[in-house]
């Protein structure tokens, strides 16, 4: 049976293998878990947002261990088309659309740049589109335009499973100025057009995302 001292020794190991394991280094001396100036990456995320669930891509360049400029782009986009029947069994052919896009730039902070568990910061601003048509029946249609301005916060976190890949989500908020265009036309001619801008608040917004790093 080991002696408590053996025990305490093992113990004592660990943490001294674990980091050694976290600290290796390349030919030229750089760590290979810490991020470096002039380093890109790519992630890929799906989430919710925009009142769609979103595709996400983001563009990172970083210049330091600890910070890195942002791009990303936010895209989601739905194109149906069938039939609909009144209710005398007339037919008629509809198209309907539901596209939400956005895109943004900023700069993201990272905390322990060695761990293999990071969290980080992102503030940014953004832009989006936002298109839509919908069939209400009966030769009715409902669509709507929107345009969107303002500024993005995200905090996050993630687990490198490689210095090369990590896998965590994100959460952010955004807020801004924004820009609406409506138009209901029923059966007949008759048509109502809305025009509407005002201030607006959208979150909290979550983001499974994958990162790859070069």
């Amino acid at each position: 049976m080991p002696s408590f001292r053996s025990v305490v020794l093992v113990l004592s190991v660990i943490p001294a293998y674990v980091a050694a394991q976290d600290a290796r280094t390349e030919p030229g001396g750089r760590e290979t878990n810490e991020f470096h100036a002039g380093q890109w990456a790519l992630q890929f995320g799906a989430g919710t947002g925009g009142g769609f669930g979103l595709a996400s891509i983001g563009i990172l360049k970083f210049t330091s261990p600890r910070s890195a400029w942002m791009l990303r782009f936010d895209v989601n986009a739905e194109f149906l088309q069938g039939q609909t029947t009144d209710a005398f069994g007339t037919s008629s052919d509809v198209k309907d659309h539901a596209v939400f896009f956005a895109t943004g730039i900023g700069r993201r902070f990272y905390q322990a740049p060695r761990q293999k568990v990071r969290s980080f910061q992102s503030i940014g601003v953004l832009g989006s589109y936002t298109s839509q048509k919908q069939t209400l029946g009966s030769g009715a249609t409902f669509s709507f335009r929107r345009w969107a301005a303002g500024l993005l916060g995200e905090v996050g976190a993630g687990y490198w499973v490689t210095p090369n890949l990590s896998l965590g989500g994100t959460a952010s908020l955004s807020a801004g100025y924004s820009e609406r265009h409506n138009v209901s036309a029923g059966s007949t001619t008759s048509q109502v057009v809305t025009d509407e801008s005002g201030w607006f608040v959208s979150g909290v917004n979550l983001q499974l995302i994958i990162g790859l790093y070069f």
